[in-house]
């Protein structure tokens, strides 16, 4: 059971939290950052505009103030990463909170550009990159790929 926060190495207004195998308890917080974070295994029950059944592969973005919980529903497998972001010049574009189903190949670089963070100068060059990412998202046929708004 682990949780473990990290500051960026060269700024500051970035932390990166990892969860693994972590029993949290379902209370209500808000954060002064925006937070992106990835289920990278199990699943959670989360209140973050409405209740939704989040799983694996799933991206979601909970903009800055907004009141949420999260509970895990199987502790053994479950595990995320989770970027929190001080204000900045794309925090506009991510002003609802989304879930995003990512499919393996996106969930394998939004992992890489989220492990590399703590070496980013630029939180926005972070948001461009993940947004480069969606994109592929919004131009896919596939199925796998789907983004839930509020």
């Amino acid at each position: 059971m682990t949780i473990n926060y990290s500051r960026s190495l060269v700024n500051q207004s970035l932390i990166i939290k990892r969860c693994a195998h972590e029993l949290q308890t379902a209370r209500y917080q808000y954060h002064d950052f925006l937070s992106i974070g990835i289920v990278e295994g199990g699943s959670c029950i989360a209140n973050i505009d409405k209740v939704r059944h989040i799983k694996k592969n799933t991206l979601v973005i909970i903009p800055s103030q907004l009141v949420h919980w999260c509970q895990p529903i199987d502790i053994v497998n479950w595990r995320y990463t989770m970027l929190y972001i001080a204000s900045n010049a794309l925090e506009d574009q991510f002003n609802q909170p989304m879930t995003i189903k990512l499919t393996s190949r996106q969930m394998q670089q939004v992992k890489m550009i989220m492990d590399s963070a703590v070496y980013e100068l630029s939180p926005t060059n972070i948001l461009t990159k993940i947004i480069n990412v969606l994109d592929d998202c919004s131009y896919t046929e596939n199925p796998d790929c789907f983004i839930s708004r509020a």
